[in-house]
Order: C-alpha cells, then structure tokens, then sequence
C-alpha cells in the first residue's frame, strides 16, 4: 500500500496541490492525507481513498477486483 500512498504525494505534488486544498476537495483531515501519503491505510477505508484519488484527479483502471483494491495492486491512470 505504500505504493499508492507515494502515487498520491507525487500526483499532488506534481500538480502543485497542497494537502490542505486536496483535504478540502476530498473532505478529509489533513493528518489522514499525511497518513495515506505515508502508506498508513489500516485505519483509511476504500471509499476515503477513492475520494483522495478523485481529488489528486487520478482514476483507478475500470472496475478492479476489490481483492487488487485490498491488496494495494490498483493501477492508477492520470
């Protein structure tokens, strides 16, 4: 999962997005985006990082098994 937490920062980064403005657009804290960034999900649903996704404007490939999603094996398109 760590990989798609370094994917979120550098999509964010690239973008020249502060957490701040991606928290405000996902609607989550600040401290649970630095976690995700970090590879931290164990408290972070699927739903929350999808949202995190969208707000970054990455989109996971059509309908990944949820096993890949669980396992941290999504592709992530731009």
């Amino acid at each position: 999962m760590k990989e798609i937490g370094e994917r979120l920062k550098s999509e964010r980064e690239k973008q020249g997005l502060s957490l701040k403005t991606v928290s405000q657009r996902a609607r989550i804290s600040v401290s649970m985006l630095e976690s995700m960034e970090e590879g931290h999900f164990e408290r972070i649903g699927i739903p929350i990082l999808m949202a995190t996704a969208c707000a970054c404007e990455l989109h996971p490939d059509p309908a990944p098994p949820r096993e890949q999603v669980q396992n941290g094996e999504v592709k992530w398109m731009a």
